[in-house]
Formats: structure tokens, C-alpha cells, sequence
């Protein structure tokens, strides 16, 4: 607030402190949501696209506008009256002061290593310290500072290569392997989590994973790409380069936009799949996750000798809900909507999985399938009740997804209680199909009953922010 009162103070300009009240709005009505425009938000929104956005406005109650619209006048009429009043000497003082205290806090920024959003290999960048920490300053900009900076740390959408080493598999394979992202999935609404939604037959079901973050925006990178710690991946020890230097023949199909003109973090890893497949190019135009099935039997199908990945990324449940399916729902009075709609989406993701399997069966592959959720949501007491665990809506339930494998190998459904961390996906998967190389570690992987994997209960919160979950 001392920032804005000192530039309306120094600078003097209608269209300055019109700017201003526009921020301070979009500000007050964050908060007034309980919400936060942090980093992780921001990523997804930046590399997201108009209709992700629509959806969420859709779902504003008409007591928010009106609420925003109000503080929006209030506060374009209060600095009107102060814009009348401020002198020069008043000016000069708000500036010695406001330069007094950043001076102050810069310095201390620089002094305390200790407290950082960003790591040590992050700080690398001193050029740009003083610029960032200034920015950082702002409550409403900060996140922007961040992603800029974080941009020209990862050298934008820098070339991946491989960097595994001695990469080795084992003689048995299986024809094919899929890995069925999911999105927006809470474990307690998945079959076998949860008994009134039913039980997933044959198969292994994993309770007690959680995901890297609250956000698909860090959460899948991290998934898909070698674990250095808690908030550091190497993008080039990836699982589909690994696949790939195994001498397997890789696929991506996605029912998630590839978006804009430059790739984001996960289609850049996605892109070095043999083959890609990205069936929306846009969320509003996204259609249930049933639209992939002949894409995935084309992929079936294809003759090769090499033993096939598919990497299959579903819409899953995410918002909204009632879209992501394509049967008819029978709602009782008492009902609510949103919910009955999520659970519907995620029963729709189940039958997808058994569709898959089906499929395989028919064609006569042998065959594994793993499927799990980037991340859960969090519960809220308003429309639409379940949101992504961001800002002060951080939780358990936010981070706590389901993973289940199965195979075409006769089995019965078992539950493991595990305490894993997604993070360190890459080395279950060179486990499960059977690789091995200088960079993977097996005691890393869900299926070793000894797993050893580091701070497996921290994750990154939306702000970028490490934090242990309860």
C-alpha cells in the first residue's frame, strides 16, 4: 500500500493511479475469495488459454461482482480525491521513505540466504537479483517476477537430450506399457479408496501417494522427469527418452491442448515421444476422454517389432466437471451438482481404464497399465466445492491421489499402504517395465517394499514454496 501511495504521490497521473486501482481490485477480489495469484497459477494460466480461464469466471456469484465492482469505485474515487490534495512536499517525503524501507529490505533479501522461493541453482542469476527482489516487493506482481525469472533460468523452452546412461532392459517384456495420466483426481472419491464407489478388479492399488504439487504446472514435469530434490528436475532424464533409449517405440496422446506458439513445460518433455497426438487445441473444445480410444487402438495396432509405451493424458476431472463425460446424470433435489458431476467424471475414468484393458485383451497383447492423478483438489464451502489446493487452500486432500497398476497377468486386487512421492515416478517406471541404467534407482521405486525416497512428504506449493504436508 506505501508503494501505490508513493507512486500516486510522485508520479501524479490519472491514467498511473486508473492502473493502480485496477490491480488493487483484481487483488481485493483474490482475497476475498481466499485465494492468491502465485506462481504456480500464474504458470498455469500463462501457458493455458482463454477458455480455462472463461470456465472459471462462469462460476463467479453475481454478490462477488458486486462486491468487486463496488471496491472498484470506492477506490478510483478515493484516490481521485487524493490526487487533488497531495503536494509536493508530501510527494517528496512518501519517496524518501518508500526508498528508505526498500533499500532496507533489499539488503536484507541479499543477507538472508535462508528464505528464498527459489533454490541455490536459481541464484545463479545475480544480474537480475536486485530487479527481482524489487518486483518481489509487490504483492500482485511478484508471481510475475518469478515466472520471468524461472523462465530464463530453464533458458526458455531450452532443447531436451537425453542424458541417461548404460541403459540396459530385461529380456521378458510385455508388448505394450501405457501410463494413464489422470487430472484433478482425489483419492477418496476412486474406486477401492473408497468402497461406496465401488472396487477396481485385478489390480494393485497403492494408498498413501501423493504428487509433487498442487498444480499440474509442477506437478507433472517433476513426475516425468528425474528427481534431484524436492523442487529440482533434469528434464533430460526423462521416462520417454528412457523408453526410447531402451529401444522402445513411444507415444503421447492427449486429450490436454498442446498450447500457444511456444511449448510448455510438459508437451516440451511430451514432444519426445516417436509419435504425438494432441486432440484439442483448446479446454472449452475438450471432449470426454473416450474421443482418444482410436488414436489408442491405431498405437495398438501399429506393427513393430519393439516393444510399445503409450503415454495416454486424460481431461480427467478437471473443472468442469459436468463436461467430462458424455452420459446423461439423474439428480435427486437434495443433490449437489458439482459434486454428483465429479464423481461421475472420475467413474468415467475408471470405465476408460477398463476400456483400455479391454481393448488390449482383444488384440491379443500382453500388456501393463499404471494410471494416477497429477494431483488432487481441495474442499470449499462454495461453488464449485472442489477447487486446486492453492494459496490458504493448501491440503492433504490437494496432493493425495490415487495409483493403481495392473497387467494382463491374472491377479487379485490388492491394497499397499505406502508413503511415495511421485517425484520419483521415473525410477518406478524403469522398475515396471524393466530397465535399468546409470541414473535410475531402484530402491526409488513404488513397487520396492524398502522405498527410500527423501522428504516424501514435502511438496511445492503454488508460490513455488517447499512446505511439509500434515
Amino acid at each position: 500500500m506505501l508503494f501505490i501511495a508513493t507512486i500516486i504521490a510522485f508520479v501524479g497521473n490519472r491514467f498511473v493511479f486508473l492502473l493502480l486501482t485496477v490491480i488493487m481490485t483484481f487483488d481485493f477480489y483474490l482475497r476475498l475469495n481466499s485465494l492468491s495469484l502465485d506462481l504456480g497459477v500464474l504458470g498455469s494460466v500463462l501457458e493455458s488459454n482463454r477458455g480455462e480461464v472463461l470456465e472459471h469466471i462462469k462460476s463467479i456469484s453475481a454478490v462477488t461482482y458486486l462486491k468487486v465492482i463496488v471496491f472498484l469505485i470506492l477506490v478510483f474515487l478515493s484516490f481521485h480525491i487524493t490526487l487533488r490534495k497531495v503536494g509536493k512536499s508530501f510527494s517528496l517525503i512518501m519517496l524518501i521513505l518508500f526508498s528508505s524501507i526498500l533499500i532496507t529490505k533489499l539488503y536484507s533479501l541479499h543477507d538472508n540466504k535462508k528464505t528464498t522461493y527459489l533454490n541455490e541453482e536459481y541464484l545463479k542469476t545475480i544480474h537480475h537479483e536486485v530487479w527481482f527482489s524489487f518486483l518481489g516487493l509487490i504483492t500482485v506482481i511478484k508471481p510475475i517476477s518469478l515466472y520471468y525469472e524461472l523462465s530464463l533460468l530453464e533458458g526458455g523452452k531450452s532443447v531436451i537430450s537425453s542424458k541417461w546412461e548404460n541403459v540396459h532392459t530385461n529380456k521378458v517384456l510385455k508388448d505394450i506399457y501405457i501410463v494413464n495420466i489422470g487430472e484433478s483426481v482425489i483419492k477418496n472419491y476412486y474406486p477401492s479408496y473408497n468402497e461406496e464407489n465401488g472396487k477396481i478388479k485385478g489390480a494393485a492399488i497403492f494408498n498413501g501417494v501423493i504428487t509433487p504439487s498442487v498444480v499440474t504446472y509442477f506437478s507433472v514435469p517433476r513426475i516425468l522427469s528425474k528427481s534431484l530434490d524436492v523442487n529440482r528436475h533434469d528434464k533430460n532424464l526423462n521416462v520417454i527418452d528412457l523408453a526410447n533409449d531402451a529401444g522402445m517405440k513411444t507415444y503421447w496422446i492427449s486429450n490436454q491442448a498442446k498450447i500457444g506458439q511456444y511449448e510448455t513445460q510438459v508437451s516440451a518433455i511430451a514432444s519426445r515421444a516417436h509419435y504425438q497426438y494432441y486432440k484439442n487445441t483448446s479446454y472449452d473444445k475438450a471432449e470426454p476422454d473416450n474421443i482418444l480410444l482410436p488414436e489408442v487402438i491405431k498405437a495398438i495396432r501399429e506393427e513393430t517389432k519393439r516393444p510399445k509405451v503409450i503415454f495416454i493424458h486424460t481431461m480427467g476431472s478437471h473443472y468442469d466437471f459436468c463436461k467430462r463425460f458424455d452420459e446423461e446424470i439423474s439428480l435427486k433435489a437434495h443433490d449437489n451438482k458439482y459434486l454428483a458431476c465429479y464423481s461421475k467424471s472420475v467413474a468415467y475414468g475408471v470405465a476408460f481404464i477398463e476400456k483400455l484393458r479391454d481393448l488390449l485383451t482383444m488384440h491379443d497383447k500382453t500388456y501393463k497399465i499404471i494410471y494416477f492423478s497429477d494431483h488432487g483438489l481441495t474442499s470449499v464451502n462454495v461453488p464449485p466445492y472442489l477447487i486446486h489446493g492453492t494459496g490458504s487452500h493448501f491440503s492433504r486432500q490437494a496432493v493425495e491421489v490415487p495409483f493403481i497398476a495392473m497387467s494382463n497377468d491374472p491377479q487379485e486386487t490388492k491394497i499397499h499402504s505406502v508413503k511415495y512421492n511421485l517425484r520419483d515416478f521415473s525410477d518406478t517406471f524403469a522398475q515396471w517395465v524393466g530397465i535399468s541404467s546409470e541414473q535410475t534407482e531402484q530402491n526409488k521405486s513404488i513397487f520396492n517394499t524398502e522405498y527410500i525416497g527423501k522428504e516424501y512428504d514435502s511438496v511445492l506449493t503454488s508460490e513455488f514454496k517447499v512446505r511439509k504436508i500434515d
